[in-house]
């Protein structure tokens, strides 16, 4: 089994998820934005849920839960976050009809390890399995992204390992 952990949300939080959709409504996913969280090895995937939950008045993102759909940690292991049947809260006013994947840790000069990589690959593959082909992006190139996320070394290694990045 591929992805075999999962951030717990409390039902109240699920329900007010909005539904993801895209341009086409028969296909309601057209492409992948990847990212890295941007922390260091204390960051896992329940706290980056518990921050994503937490208003920004009260110091946290204000997304209603975890934004991405996958978080990938440093071992390799996935872990579903954000539920497939809702919309996302990865790329400011940019994700409708995309599925999120983080890489839990900061790639903007270190890579990833092998383990992350395949992984992400994997995880790509059965994505690509359900939805048909995507379109694969790096985070910074969302329209009015002012971030280089995921970072210059991610984007270099997974160019290397095969995977090609969509520009907009």
């Amino acid at each position: 089994m591929l992805i075999t952990r999962a951030v717990q949300w409390q039902p109240a939080d699920l329900a007010r998820l909005v539904p993801i959709s895209g341009s086409n409504p028969v296909r309601p996913v057209d492409s992948i934005v990847i990212h890295h969280t941007g922390g260091g090895p204390q960051e896992t995937p329940q706290g980056i849920h518990e921050y994503h939950l937490r208003p920004e008045a009260a110091g946290g993102a204000g997304f209603g839960g975890c934004g991405y759909h996958f978080l990938i940690e440093r071992t390799g292991t996935i872990w579903r976050g954000r539920p497939l049947w809702a919309r996302g809260a990865h790329a400011r006013n940019q994700n409708s009809g995309r599925i999120g994947i983080a890489l839990l840790g900061n790639y903007a000069e270190e890579s990833p390890g092998y383990q992350m990589t395949l992984q992400a690959r994997r995880l790509i593959a059965v994505l690509e399995e359900l939805y048909g082909k995507l379109k694969i992006y790096p985070h910074y190139a969302m329209p009015g992204s002012t971030t280089d996320c995921p970072g210059p070394a991610l984007v270099r290694q997974f160019a290397a390992l095969g995977i090609r990045w969509a520009v907009m």
